[in-house]
């Protein structure tokens, strides 16, 4: 018989009002037995009488290395499950998986959340897997808005990294804490379970459970056990004033009442998890289900364990707990082995044991350590840091003198790099060159840190350095450190150095190894683009061999593939490069390769500028920077920060001005040479103080910018500020790039617009405007336009750069032209700036976003359909739902059908 909650009426009258509300997070907190769970079972009964869908599901220790165990369970069980099996089964045949599986979530969730309101309500959410802490952080501010409830039970102060993530992103839910039941709910207490209130006496002795809710129904049933309760005069009274057994003594008094099978299962169950099959129990045994019936059936009757739908259960934690509290420590471990090796036996996957092979293992276990570093390699693309876990502790399990240390420590410091654990992978890898490793495994590990994009360049420059003075390196080791070492020297801007090593790496590679040949001609052709020879970079870059590239993985393929975008897109090509970064945007995103996505939505960023799709260029450079990317670290990491800077320069926009400025400062104290111009050329323009701007980038060393079309615009503020000598050196530049590229029409224009600015050659300027027409750089050719009408004072010039700033959104420089045009009599409106809220604030990439998306489209499908990245679709939606003023995708069709906006088929 269901009895009521006792001492919670002002909590059960909270939990209420919130399922009856639209929407929203709930924190149920308390220690353990407080009474968290019946609390949450109650919630899903107000729902279910409220008409309010539930999914609901238990969070186990023992499933934390399992990905998204909790949340799935939630969703798939249950009478009325959210998704289907089947639904999980497709997506899991997908390559992608990992990837997808919170983009799927998301659409089930809205899907579900259309049909009527929902509970989601998970208990124990201290114990979940990464996998699901990590979606909910997605999920619960994506579906902010739909008639969502989530509420999550679990203890206060866990100090797991995942756990602390997502309550700091939950910091204005609302928060129900549990404390101990007060005196007169203990009383309550006693006459349901007593079926009479209690005397004084036996109120005094329920008062040493402290208000703990579990504790306080293990005493008074330990006294109905013991047969100490009698009613007299319709009151329950008490014999004796000491404790229970069943509370009072160990639980080792409590086992030692079972029958042999009985304790056996009970101690067993407790290796195997709050949570198990019979099946699983039978495997671990050695016996049929069959055989187990009548011991599994005595530990129910003890109430030790429970029955839930198709699994068996430990009533409470607590009590699991006390059990392995029970075993030796050498027995424990022991246990825990048997019951790993069952279960592989029967079918289990190595990520399923991993928990008790770690706590079972001791120094020298090689068995432990291949199990574990199955798990970790099965784990990586979907929990980095629970593979990391794993694979840590199988470095410390690893024998010293095992052959295979050298490789796992090399997977390990991977495995932290993907976890971003870069300081524990550093003080690793320190650890790691000070013990006994030989010359070839030193190099290995120094050659893992230099090419750690998330390191600046000039500190992986420094591991290459000191991995070729190792004597008795082998030609294929020192090959590669060469390459790495060019590569990282060029980016950095030191490109005669550069060359050099790049070189030496062809040399020692010799002709039959063809990876190392990749990386090597990758740094001869960043040596190129640093000196301006764009063609001479893509022909190099045709001579690479992508499939020996990918043999020893995908960094490099991917750098060449950025450079060859970048190389298009300073010739010119910018539809050719368009489509590269298509195809690899897809390709990191299936792969879940974060970091190379993050590459190239910021090589994006620059590619979007130069074409004049200036909001496009910003989404692309936040939606890298929310990825965590760092700008400095490839192609297109400066591109994106300049990128972002000069669109704010073109539109005004103050705000995205200061976080150029921000990523600049970053940028100028990590970088080589080549950070420092960018980071200076981002000060000098941002700063106001044309001035002060002209003397900094004065004072940097010469290099070929990132952008060749910042030439004409560095020679043009140079000249304002009397600097004729540094608008010399500007127009000197481009045209040894344009000299060095020949019969590109791109540069060849703005070597001219460069050189008749300082000569002060209309004809050049006009030449300029002419030659910059139809190159697909809208921003360069209206410059050109610009300056040729401005100082021939023709009319007909200046008014096609009003309509070429126009046309972009550039409304700065569209209104710096339309003053130059009164000047001549003709005025111009000039285009009021896009509101900040409404259908017409909305890019077209946002509304072709919202278009696809209203009409049901998932993120998912709204990525494939539109060639983007999903992190760039939800950039899209984001800002959309913040111009329209919306929080869901419900709201969002119910506007595109107010508004009679056409919606694109999914």
């Amino acid at each position: 018989m269901e009895r009521r909650v006792r001492g919670r009426d002002s909590e059960l009258e909270l939990l209420g009002d919130f399922i009856g509300a639209p929407g929203g997070v709930l924190l149920l907190e308390g220690p353990a037995g407080i009474g968290k769970t019946r609390l949450l079972n109650e919630a899903k009964e107000i729902a279910r009488r409220a008409g309010v869908r539930v999914a609901a599901a238990e969070a186990f220790e023992g499933q934390r290395t399992v990905p998204f165990a909790t949340l799935l369970s939630a969703l798939l069980e249950g009478s009325d499950p959210v998704w289907s099996a089947e639904g999980l089964e497709h997506l899991r045949r997908e390559s992608d998986f990992s990837y997808w599986i919170i983009e799927e979530l998301q659409d089930v969730l809205e899907r579900a959340a259309l049909e009527g309101p929902l509970l989601v309500a998970l208990d124990d959410l201290h114990f979940a897997d990464a996998g699901t802490l990590v979606a909910l952080r997605t999920l619960v501010s994506r579906t902010a808005g739909l008639p969502i409830a989530w509420i999550f039970a679990l203890r206060p102060g866990e100090s797991r990294a995942e756990l602390r993530e997502l309550l700091q992103r939950l910091e204005h839910a609302r928060r129900l804490e549990l404390g101990p039941l007060c005196d007169e709910a203990v009383a309550e207490v006693v006459a349901d379970r007593l079926d009479a209130p209690g005397e004084p006496a036996l109120l005094q002795l329920a008062a040493t459970a402290r208000g703990n809710a579990f504790l306080l129904v293990e005493l008074l049933e330990g006294l109905r056990e013991e047969g100490r309760v009698t009613i007299v005069d319709k009151r329950a009274h008490v014999r004796g004033g000491e404790l229970p057994a069943r509370l009072a003594e160990s639980m080792r008094d409590r086992l030692d009442r079972l029958g042999n099978d009985a304790c056996q299962v009970v101690r067993v169950a407790a290796v195997l998890g709050q949570r198990f099959t019979a099946e699983e129990l039978a495997a671990v045994l050695h016996s049929r289900p069959s055989q187990l019936l009548e011991p599994i059936d005595e530990a129910v009757r003890a109430d030790m364990l429970s029955e839930s739908r198709d699994r068996l259960s430990f009533r409470h934690e607590l009590l699991r707990q006390a059990v392995l509290g029970t075993l030796p420590l050498s027995v424990r471990r022991s246990l825990q082995r048997e019951v790993a090796t069952a279960l592989i036996e029967h079918g289990a996957s190595a990520v399923h044991v991993a928990a008790q092979v770690a706590e079972s293992a001791m120094p020298g276990d090689e068995w432990a350590v291949e199990h574990l570093r199955a798990a970790a390699r099965e784990l990586s693309p979907t929990d980095a840091e629970a593979a990391a876990d794993m694979s840590v502790r199988a470095l410390e399990l690893s024998p010293a003198n095992s052959s295979t240390r050298g490789a796992l420590l090399i997977e390990t410091l991977a495995f932290l790099h993907g976890a971003l654990r870069d300081d524990e992978a550093d003080a690793l890898a320190a650890e790691a060159l000070e013990g006994a490793l030989t010359t070839e495994e030193q190099a290995e590990v120094r050659l893992s840190l230099s090419t750690r994009l998330s390191r600046p360049e000039l500190q992986r420059a420094e591991e290459n350095r000191r991995a070729l003075q190792l004597p008795g390196l082998s030609p294929r080791m020192r090959a590669r450190h060469h390459g790495w070492l060019a590569y990282s020297l060029a980016n950095a801007g030191l490109i005669d150095e550069a060359q050099e090593h790049a070189e030496d790496a062809l040399a020692t590679a010799g002709t039959d190894d063809e990876p190392a040949r990749a990386l090597a001609i990758l740094a001869l052709s960043t040596v190129a683009m640093r000196r301006g020879e764009y063609t001479a970079a893509l022909a190099q870059l045709d001579e690479v061999d992508a499939a020996a590239a990918v043999a020893e993985g995908p960094l490099v393929p991917c750098l060449t593939e950025l450079r060859r975008a970048e190389a298009l897109g300073m010739l010119g090509r910018l539809d050719e490069a368009a489509v590269l970064l298509r195809d690899n945007l897809e390709r990191q995103r299936r792969e879940r390769r974060t970091c190379l996505e993050g590459a190239w939505l910021a090589m994006g960023s620059h590619l979007r500028f130069m074409a004049g799709a200036l909001e496009d260029a910003v989404e692309n450079a936040e939606a890298a920077e929310a990825l965590g990317f760092p700008f400095s670290a490839t192609p297109g990491g400066a591109g994106a920060m300049l990128a972002r800077l000069q669109v704010a320069l073109h539109t005004g926009d103050s705000k995205r001005r200061r976080a150029a400025l921000t990523t600049a400062h970053r940028t100028h104290a990590d970088g080589g040479p080549a950070a420092h111009w960018d980071a200076t050329w981002v000060f000098a323009l941002a700063s106001g103080d044309a001035r002060q701007a002209v003397g900094r980038l004065a004072a940097e060393a010469q290099l070929v910018p990132r952008d060749p079309a910042f030439l004409p615009h560095l020679a043009r503020l140079a000249l304002a500020e009397g600097h004729q000598a540094l608008a010399g050196r500007a127009a000197a530049v481009a045209i040894g790039v344009a000299r060095a590229n020949p019969d590109v029409r791109l540069l060849a224009g703005l070597a001219a617009h460069a050189r008749g600015l300082v000569d002060r050659d209309a004809r050049e300027l006009v030449r300029a405007a002419e030659l910059l027409e139809g190159t697909q750089r809208p921003l360069a050719q209206a410059s050109a336009l610009e300056d040729a009408g401005r100082v021939i004072g023709d009319v007909n010039r200046l008014s096609a750069a009003f309509e070429l700033y126009s046309s972009i959104g550039a409304t700065v420089d569209a209104k710096r032209t339309a003053s130059r045009l009164r000047e001549h009599g003709v005025r111009l409106r000039v285009t009021r700036p896009a509101p900040a809220e409404g259908w017409d604030s909305l890019t077209e990439s946002e509304l072709r976003v919202v278009r696809l998306v209203g009409s049901g489209a998932s993120n998912r499908r709204a990525a494939e359909r539109l060639y983007l990245s999903p992190h760039t679709v939800s950039t899209h939606l984001r800002h959309a739902f913040v111009k329209l003023q919306i929080n869901s995708r419900v709201e969002l069709a119910r506007l595109l059908h107010e508004h009679d906006v056409p919606a694109l088929a999914p």
